[in-house]
């Protein structure tokens, strides 16, 4: 496929089928899709300007001590409730939920994912690859498509990130101030959507020292951009929430102080870049045969044995294998590399000196991020598909990959061109079954999701109790035609039950999510005067004992 339209109109058509014709609109992957649609039907409640979160069981609970939105938990200020996630991607998304309904939830996350490619095709031309093989990697073979048809940020964040880089890499020929301060502007605006870019406003000015690039005047025009973006971010949080780093910082940041800093980075990091199947052998494996695979890409000297090659790539190919047979049964993979395998070649620079500095700065820029992000994300990132914090440096080791593919198929009379090419096919396309695979588990987990929406409407009772952190996040579109309340222990669960019979409410619902190692709600358990009857695999409804008679 030699045209770029064709390739982007393939890529969208895909998007378009999927988003609004395959996958449940109604229903979300993860519970943050749940809060930030919640965060919309206050939009629509209460119009733009008020921040705040209404809470329906505010009159059974004033104290609120049993504010179901915890995960994560709020930000409650003199009775004020605020999600602590940004509140401007929900808000745009408003006016296309008013519009259209749960299709206009998806319009600016796959729009977004769609720039991102046509971005991404214009850097790669600037680093010397003019084919479309970019739009269709990153479009079709990389974990973009997953998160173009969720309700989340993640797209909107790397499409920010992408012009930005694109804006940055036109400069780096000869400085255009004009472009380095747009680039700069563009990367705080992506701030204002998404916190961990914050690391991006680091790792590109980093970038360019490393690079030998970073002239005083490139930084200060680069910096001033950003600093010019953030200045009215923080100004704003200032006067919402009363605090220049706003809420969602500052709750990353306490996090951080409350875990250890060593004993758990390691799994930090395995949830980042590495998490793969179950086996920690194959997991191993897997890790093993990418290290090599990408070693003989980057290295001259071994590049020229055929049985290096065939061995190394052919246990990545072996080693994917497990990790297609988890996804497809609805298991989500984590790791950079394991949803990706194409990456193995996008962590190096082969292409000649007359674009080798563009290739360099975007390889500088990647291995930065990617770094930094390790290091400083407080927790595991949760439910994902792939790495979501590390999503922007997609675009520029996707377009590294290809490049590397096109220098390797100009080397004339090498006996392993030829060879590695094939290699290169082999693992994009093991990446698009990966993908597929990621989608199928997209599809599992929102179809359960839209079937525990429903199970939940068809629950007489309006109050519903639950000690599941998340679980009024993962009902979202009924958080207000029901109340909700979180009951973290037993304790609690007696005292609200006992709060609700002397409010004359006869009847309410329970939701338990009994789990290994963790204290949980026994609905067996309630204040006098009530009955029980179990509706459900998890669902109990309670009842006063006279009128259960």
């Amino acid at each position: 496929m030699r045209s770029p339209r064709l390739a982007l109109a393939c890529v969208a058509v895909a998007y378009v089928v999927l988003a609004f014709l395959v996958l449940p609109r109604d229903a979300f992957f993860s519970s943050d899709e749940g809060l930030k649609f919640i965060q919309l039907q206050n939009f629509v409640r209460k119009g733009w300007r008020d921040f705040t979160l209404d809470y329906p069981g505010r009159g059974l609970d004033p104290d609120l001590r049993h504010v179901p939105i915890n995960n994560p938990p709020p930000l409650i200020q003199d009775g004020r409730i605020y999600a602590v996630y940004p509140v401007f991607f929900p808000l745009v998304a408003t006016p296309l939920y008013r519009l259209l309904g749960y299709a206009g939830l998806y319009v600016i996350p796959l729009t977004a994912g769609l720039l991102t490619l046509v971005i991404t095709y214009q850097i790669a031309r600037l680093a010397g690859g003019g084919g479309p093989s970019s739009i269709v990697v990153l479009g079709l073979c990389s974990p973009l498509i997953f998160y173009s048809l969720v309700f989340w940020d993640h797209t909107l964040g790397t499409l920010l990130a992408t012009l930005a880089l694109l804006l940055v890499v036109s400069s780096l020929q000869r400085p255009r101030r004009l472009f380095l301060l747009l680039g700069g502007v563009v990367i705080g605006l992506g701030i204002w959507v998404r916190s961990e870019l914050y690391v991006m406003a680091i790792a590109m000015p980093l970038a360019l020292l490393l690079l030998g690039t970073g002239r005083l005047t490139r930084l200060v025009w680069l910096c001033l951009g950003i600093l010019g973006a953030l200045v009215p971010l923080w100004l704003f949080q200032f006067v919402v929430y009363g605090d220049f780093i706003g809420p969602h910082v500052s709750h990353v940041s306490w996090l951080s102080e409350q875990l250890p800093a060593t004993t758990d980075r390691v799994a930090i990091v395995y949830h980042t870049l590495l998490e793969g199947n179950s086996s920690p052998a194959m997991s191993f494996l897997y890790i093993m045969a990418f290290a090599a695979s990408a070693l003989l890409v980057r290295a001259p000297r071994i590049r020229t044995s055929r049985l290096l090659i065939i061995i190394a790539f052919a246990t990545l190919v072996l080693a994917t294998i497990p990790n297609l047979i988890e996804a497809s049964r609805g298991r989500p993979l984590g790791g950079l590399i394991t949803t990706a395998p194409f990456l193995v070649f996008g962590f190096a620079t082969l292409l000649d000196s007359s674009v080798r500095r563009c290739n360099a700065f975007l390889l500088a820029l990647s291995i930065a991020y990617i770094a930094l992000v390790s290091l400083l994300t407080p927790v595991d990132p949760g439910l994902q598909w792939g790495a979501r914090f590390l999503l922007p440096v997609l675009p520029p080791l996707a377009v590294l990959a290809t490049n590397n593919f096109g220098a390797l198929r100009t080397l004339r009379g090498r006996s392993t061109s030829g060879l590695l090419g094939a290699c290169f096919v082999s693992v994009v396309a093991l990446s698009f079954f990966v993908q597929l695979s990621g989608l199928r588990t997209l599809h599992i987990i929102k179809t359960t999701d839209q079937q525990l929406i429903r199970d939940t409407a068809q629950i007489d009772p309006i109050h519903i109790l639950s000690d599941e952190w998340g679980y009024a996040e993962y009902v979202a579109p009924l958080f207000y035609e029901k109340q909700f309340f979180f009951v973290r222990d037993q304790a609690q669960y007696e005292e609200l039950t006992q709060t609700l019979l002397e409010n004359d409410t006869h009847t309410f619902a329970v939701v338990t999510y009994p789990r290994p190692r963790r204290r949980v709600v026994d609905p067996l358990i309630v204040a006098d005067g009530y009955a029980i009857r179990k509706v459900g695999e998890q669902v109990y409804e309670i009842g006063e004992l006279d009128s259960a008679r």
